[in-house]
């Protein structure tokens, strides 16, 4: 297996499995996730380039405080790179499973709609955007 550094984190993370596009890393110090889906033509390489400096921040922040959370990142045509964050499941079980069902078994913890912000925390099945969102009620 082969370990990557992303900037910012203080960990490195194993690729797991053999996928070029869609791919998943993981780290056992930390038994966190990442789960990256890029679209057409895209890679982890264009989905960490176009995350804005503040969300990117943020995320590694998490990565390297926090245990046993889940990322799923992943960028659309012509926008900027989106993910969500996904706390209090089982990243072991997760991080063994071929990447779709993985995907499936994220998409499915969801307990409601989706949110229209780029940038969610999942805990519980709620969707709510990213704490370092300011919201206006």
């Amino acid at each position: 297996m082969r370990s990557y550094t992303f900037t910012k984190l203080e960990k490195p993370y194993v690729k797991l499995g053999s996928g070029k596009v869609k791919e998943v890393f993981y780290n056992k110090d930390m038994n966190n996730l990442m789960v990256f889906d890029p679209h057409r033509g895209s890679n982890v390489g264009e989905v960490l380039g176009y995350t804005k400096e503040e969300p990117y921040t943020f995320l590694m922040e998490k990565l390297n405080s926090e245990k046993g959370i889940i990322v799923e990142w992943y960028k659309c045509d012509h926008t900027t790179s989106d993910y969500n964050i996904y706390y209090g499941l089982d990243v072991e079980t997760i991080a063994s499973k071929p990447f779709y069902e993985a995907l499936n078994t994220l998409k499915e913890s969801r307990g409601n709609t989706a949110s229209c912000y780029k940038f969610n925390e999942i805990k519980d099945g709620v969707v709510v955007p990213a704490s370092f969102i300011q919201v206006e009620s």
